[in-house]
């Protein structure tokens, strides 16, 4: 894990934003960008929409995913 997280304890990453926080990671944005740039190539539109929606799309995910590892964690 390459992100925000490192910097914090792990009592702090407790609760649906601390786990969005520990979710988030360097590699990942990385995909997010490169699939940006084959949904620019295979729909052949802008740049910034693709990146507008699979940025959109990952912090949808960010969200639900960290909401269901804070309940499973019974927090």
């Amino acid at each position: 894990m390459l992100g925000p997280g490192l910097f914090f304890d792990n009592d702090a990453l407790t609760g649906v934003a601390g786990r969005m926080l520990a979710m988030v990671d360097i590699f990942v944005l990385w995909q997010v960008i490169l699939g940006a740039v084959a949904l620019t190539v295979l729909t052949r539109g802008s740049f910034g929409k693709a990146v507008g929606s699979m940025l959109g799309l990952w912090f949808v995910y960010l969200v639900i995913f960290g909401a269901i590892t804070n309940m499973s964690a019974g927090g």
